[in-house]
């Protein structure tokens, strides 16, 4: 968008000497402004510059608006109508704003161009060089000005747009003529010329109008000058005078005075005045005389002032009563609770008690032990018992004979008294303010009619309280006679049934009329209605219209009956001619009387409303104060129950204190010091001068076994390990086998001859020093095909933790314990045992369990040598932590991946084969083509001979699913896995549940461990008849726990067998791929030669360590370790 401002086309007069021949025409001249005011700000500063105009926000309030607010507060001002809204001329005529796509914004901006020789503007598309020469093109650069940069275009295209509508709310206020707005917009998204043709058709459209604006006001103004030379002339015609002489009997006019008389019977009545309009009464205010005006307002300053100031008094009164009745009556209540907590002699009887309780039982401690002593110590704690009973009830009475009192003593009543004067005095004060505001309205409108001013009204007195607590009561003979003639006198009359309370307020208490229960009751203040009835005698009435002056003869004759009589008379007698008619019955009515009635009747109404709002929130202060009163008496008499039922408790418990030491087999003393504080029991026992000395823990020392590793060894090794395979790679988990066999070379020096160095030994005992070649033993037991050269670290750590424990590795029994405890904590979506657990969970599982003892047993044979006893160390506990960082270091993959990953290895091979046999096939067949007396393919057979793989032995598919029926058909391959999604992460910190028990499922021998494997991560663990291939897949190669090794015969074969390899070795149908294998091939001597033809045994066993490292580390261990390693005999 854009904007142009066009300034108004001033007028340019022809100067010419006669002002009647003033030229209708109109020059055009001004400005125009481009691109501002592009904000409100602008254009409000602009228009203020201009014309003086500033928002009706931002104007200050004058002085008598702010008189008017405040006496609004008196006599609130009748609704009027807003004036109608018209258009402003301002300080310039028109504002143009050009609407405009934004992407043409861009394309404009983007492709301006500037020639630096000529500094001419071009653009590329709308406007280029009218020369199409390679040198002008060539010399001409973007337009891209410091302070409007084309980097910020779309920015400032933004902050236009928002601010564009705070720009059309000031346009609104603004136009020309009143039929034409300021604001104009033009579509720009034409050509240049339709857009300028556009502006100047508004433009010239302008300057017609304003021309025949023009010539309009100075037709009117000669038309004006016209008549007024004409009148001018009528009126010097008509003072010449006719004759030299006047006509002798010309009328007199009738007095002024005989206007004002009612006309004679018979005659038309008057018509219907018409109404005064609101409209016209400032111009009254206008017409009277300046003493009358300055005394009515006067009059109307004095009321406000008085009006004001009496709000302000009795705000500040109220405010202040409000804190103070807040403040009293938190006041009773805390001096009313510290009289509950005043002091009494029932802690100086306890205390003789419990003296001559301990003194009888040091002196005599052997009465202590018979019956009667005991029935009598007994019937003393009874006594007392009795006493402080007694005593209790009695401070509950006396507290609550305190709280009558203080109910009684009138300080609610005199709160009650308050907010009553507080609300006569409102009452009062608004009644002056109505009495105040009718007698200005009436001096104003009687001395609009000229009738003078009306004599003022007395207000009649309004006061509800004096009257009925202050006013003396004058005696009535007859009512004392009638009264001893009842026998009883008038203040003995009781008082009315069902009410209680002062004169200005009553409680009223309902009952229900058919069942006679009492109901929530009501208060009633009588004071209220009386007030009202007397603030409404102070109306106003209406009355017909009486001047003044006959008003008061009125009065007059009103006060005096004798001469009230005489003018009766004189009414009955005939009237002379001359005597003119009485005005008090037959006035003369003027329009303004009846607007003066009809304010009378919006002042009633105002007065009453304003009444009925007094009494409301008379009546709900009232409420409020009782009720908050009774509140607070009530909660009184509840602490003082509470208390009593409290302190009878604390009795209670000290008599069975006392009874318990009685009886107390041997006999005890009262060691504690009793105290009854108030409503609590309290056993003060003997108090320490000095804090007693803290029980020293001593620190947990692990016992340090010559064969086994300690945790710290073990943590030590493993940041070792970690180091190693961080090296590697940060997801790796297998690491040479010379590294393995550095790491332990360096903790097992012997740093026995180095003094220097004094650490702590990072090997057992029996491991130092060790030889080279014992270490190389080591290293190869967990180094095996298909993964030779490299160690697996989890596998490692954890022979090296479990190494000569006395609990063992865990059982087949404790492993199915620990599948049962976690088959409940199975997440959804996850299925067993491809889920994580947290470290905490780990810790709670029974894996290392010792009912037995064994643990300790072992820690008291290997007892460190310290100077004080250590804490006992749960080896089993901290062994389950260093196994979850172990295995929180050496995460493996998921187990669904490493399947799939396998399962496509053995799909691309098959693919190479038989890709790399057709391409043989194909260059070794001369003839390309096959007897048809052959039954065979002429590919078959010939990738064997070449070395290729055979689609059959590594699970090709047969199509017609039977490979005994016809073994010459090769085999399709079957489709590629396709890869696992949706599988659940691993959080952080997570331990894999088949990683753990993969590696805890390693058995003596491999068939054992192949069986606990498939017991506990299985299916079940009873295993059905057919177990899922895949299932034993995972199971017999350990997926998901171990990494899967890279191939190593050179042509991409994979290390490990896939399903269809694993179906095929065991005999079975390549269906059982899909259906599943029998559980009868997974046992037995099928198992064992399964895993041997995949050299899997190594998997599925424990290294034999502890016959490398025996358990006793003597004099040859080591010659005896070789020789069983090696197995030579010994």
């Amino acid at each position: 968008d854009a904007t142009i401002v066009a300034a108004d086309a001033t007028a340019k007069p022809a100067a010419e000497a006669d002002d009647i021949a003033e030229d209708a025409t109109i020059e055009p001249s001004g400005w125009i402004l481009l691109g501002f005011p592009d904000s409100s700000e602008r254009l409000q500063l602009l228009e203020r510059f201009l014309s003086g105009w500033v928002e009706t926000g931002g104007k200050p309030t004058p002085e008598a608006e702010k008189r008017k607010a405040q006496a609004a507060l008196i006599a609130p001002a009748p609704p009027q109508e807003p004036p109608p809204f018209e258009l402003k001329p301002g300080g310039y005529d028109l504002h143009f704003r050009l609407d405009v796509h934004g992407d043409e914004v861009l394309r404009r901006a983007f492709g301006q161009r500037k020639d630096p020789a000529t500094s001419l503007i071009y653009h590329l598309e709308d406007h280029p060089p009218c020369s199409k020469h390679q040198i002008i093109y060539e010399r001409l650069v973007p337009i891209d000005d410091v302070h409007n940069s084309m980097g910020t275009l779309t920015s400032r295209i933004h902050c236009f747009d928002i601010s564009q509508s705070e720009v059309d709310y000031l346009l609104s206020y603004f136009g020309p003529f009143p039929d034409c707005q300021r604001l104009t917009m033009i579509d720009a998204n034409k050509t240049q010329d339709e857009v300028y043709d556009a502006l100047d058709e508004h433009v010239a459209m302008l300057l017609d109008r304003k021309r025949d604006e023009k010539a309009k006001a100075l037709a009117a103004k000669a038309a004006e000058k016209a008549a007024a030379k004409e009148a001018s002339e009528a009126a010097d015609a008509e003072a010449r005078p006719e004759s030299a002489e006047a006509a002798p009997d010309e009328a007199v006019p009738a007095p002024a005075a005989d206007a004002g008389r009612t006309p004679t019977p018979g005659a038309e009545e008057p018509a219907e005045l018409p109404p005064v309009e609101l409209s016209e009464l400032p111009k009254k205010i206008e017409d009277l005389e300046e003493t009358l005006f300055k005394l009515l307002l006067a009059e109307w300053q004095g009321a406000e002032k008085e009006f004001m100031k009496d709000s302000r008094e009795l705000f500040a009164w109220h405010i202040a009563h409000l804190a103070d009745f807040r403040s009293g009556l938190h006041g009773l209540q805390r001096r009313f609770v510290e009289f509950l907590q005043r002091p009494d002699d029932k802690q100086s009887q306890i205390d003789d008690f419990v003296q001559k309780f301990n003194a009888f039982s040091e002196e005599y401690p052997d009465m202590r032990k018979q019956d009667k002593t005991k029935e009598e110590l007994h019937q003393q704690v009874d006594d007392i018992h009795g006493r402080l009973e007694t005593k209790i009830n009695d401070d509950r009475q006396t507290s609550l004979d305190h709280l009558d009192e203080i109910e009684k003593s009138g300080w609610v009543e005199a709160q009650v008294d308050v907010v009553a004067s507080q609300v006569q005095h409102a009452v009062q004060m608004e009644a002056k303010r109505y009495h105040a505001a009718c007698q200005l309205l009436g001096d104003f409108y009687f001395s609009a009619m000229g009738s003078g001013l009306p004599a003022p009204r007395e207000m009649p007195t309004i006061n509800a309280l004096t009257t009925e607590e202050h006013k003396e009561e004058v005696p009535d003979p007859k009512a004392k006679a009638k009264a001893k003639a009842k026998g009883k006198t008038a203040e003995e009359e009781p008082p009315e049934a069902g009410s209680k309370g002062d004169k200005k307020r009553k409680y009223i208490e309902a009952k229900d009329e058919e069942t006679g229960e009492e109901k929530v009751g009501h208060w009633e203040f009588p004071f209220l209605q009386d007030l009202m009835s007397q603030a409404k005698k102070a109306i106003w009435p209406l009355e017909e219209f009486v001047a003044p002056a006959n008003a008061e003869k009125a009065d007059e004759l009103d006060a005096d009956p004798k001469a009230k009589a005489k003018a009766k008379a004189k009414g009955k007698a005939s009237p002379t001619p001359d005597a003119a008619p009485s005005t008090k019955f037959a006035p003369q009515l003027s329009p303004l009387y009846i607007d003066f009635q009809q304010s009378l009747i919006a002042e009633r109404v105002t007065y009453t409303h304003r009444l009925a709002t007094l009494h409301n929130w008379a009546y709900r202060r009232l409420v409020a104060l009782s009720i908050s009163a009774s509140e607070a008496f009530s909660q009184c008499r509840d602490w003082v129950l509470l208390r009593r039922q409290k302190q009878l408790d604390a009795v209670e418990g000290l008599v069975d204190i006392l009874k318990e030491h009685i009886e107390s087999d041997p006999p005890m003393l009262l060691g504690a010091r009793l105290t009854l504080e108030g409503a609590h029991l309290h056993q003060h026992h003997n108090v320490r001068l000095q804090p007693p000395t803290p029980e020293i823990i001593p620190p947990s020392v692990e016992a340090a076994a010559p064969c086994r590793w300690t945790i710290q060894q073990l943590d030590g090794l493993f940041e070792m390990v970690s180091g190693v395979a961080r090296a590697i790679g940060d997801a790796s988990s297998l690491v040479p086998v010379r590294s393995v066999q550095s790491v332990f070379a360096r903790l097992t020096q012997d740093l026995s001859d180095d003094i220097e160095r004094k650490e702590q030994p990072r090997v057992p005992s029996f491991w130092r020093p060790c030889r080279e070649d014992r270490l190389t033993q080591l290293s190869s037991l967990f180094e095996y095909a298909p993964c030779g050269g490299t160690v697996d670290c989890v596998e490692l750590l954890l022979h090296i933790g479990l190494l000569h424990s006395p609990l063992g590795w865990p059982s087949r029994s404790d492993l199915l314990e620990v599948r049962a405890a976690l088959e409940d904590r199975v997440p959804k979506g996850a299925s067993w045992p491809d889920f994580y657990i947290s470290p905490e969970d780990l810790e709670t599982l029974p894996l290392f369990s010792d009912p037995n003892g064994k643990e300790a047993d072992f820690a008291q044979k290997n007892a460190p040598s310290t100077t004080s006893a250590p804490s006992t160390f749960d080896r089993a506990r901290a062994q389950l932590r260093w196994v979850g960082r172990v295995l929180q270091r050496f995460a493996a993959p998921a187990q669904q991946m490493e399947s799939w990953a396998l399962e496509v290895a053995a799909h691309d091979f098959l693919v190479r084969g038989q890709e790399e046999g057709e391409r043989i096939a194909e260059q070794l067949n001369d003839m390309r083509s096959t007897s048809s007396n052959s039954p065979r393919s002429p590919t078959e057979g010939l990738g064997l001979g070449l070395g290729l793989p055979d689609p059959k032995a590594l699970g090709a598919a047969d199509p017609l699913g039977d490979d005994d029926e016809d073994d010459s058909k090769p085999r399709p391959l079957p489709p590629r896995p396709e890869m696992p999604r949706n599988l659940p992460g691993r959080p952080a910190g997570g331990i894999s549940v088949r990683q753990l028990l993969a590696y805890l499922c390693a058995g003596v021998t491999p068939e054992e461990g192949f069986a606990t494997a498939l017991a506990v991560l299985g299916p079940g663990p009873t295993l059905p008849s057919t177990v899922p291939t895949a299932a034993v897949q995972a199971v017999l190669l350990q997926l998901g726990a171990r990494p899967l090794p890279p191939g190593q015969s050179g042509d991409g074969r994979p290390a490990l067998p896939s399903r269809a390899q694993i179906c095929e070795e065991l005999g079975l149908h390549f269906s059982t791929v899909t259906s599943g294998i029998p559980a009868s091939s997974l046992s037995g001597a099928a198992a064992a030669g399964l895993l041997e033809k995949f050299g899997l045994s190594r998997r599925h066993c424990r290294a034999q360590v502890e016959k490398l490292f025996p358990h006793s580390g003597g004099k040859g261990a080591a010659q005896k370790a070789r020789r069983a390693m090696s197995g030579e005999p010994s």
